[in-house]
């Protein structure tokens, strides 16, 4: 990707596509009554796992967090 922005943008459409299909899934296919909350909690965390991963995946990697990791020791 070409920046972060894009990334993250990406990352939010997957996420909202990813719901949407969790949504109708839960509501057509297994007729899940609105108070059984584990649903929508295990709903919510496939949501995040998802944004999170396919951000980690398109976000730009940087050379200077990864040239720079720890400490530097002065050459002298």
């Amino acid at each position: 990707m070409k920046s972060k922005f894009l990334a993250g943008t990406i990352a939010t459409l997957v996420a909202l596509v990813v719901v949407v299909g969790i949504a109708i899934f839960l509501a057509l296919v297994l007729e899940v009554d609105a108070s059984k909350n584990w649903f929508t909690y295990t709903a919510a965390f496939l949501t995040i796992g998802t944004w999170v991963g396919v951000y980690n995946k398109l976000k730009p990697k940087e050379e200077e967090e990864m040239d720079n990791e720890g400490p530097q020791a002065r050459q002298g």
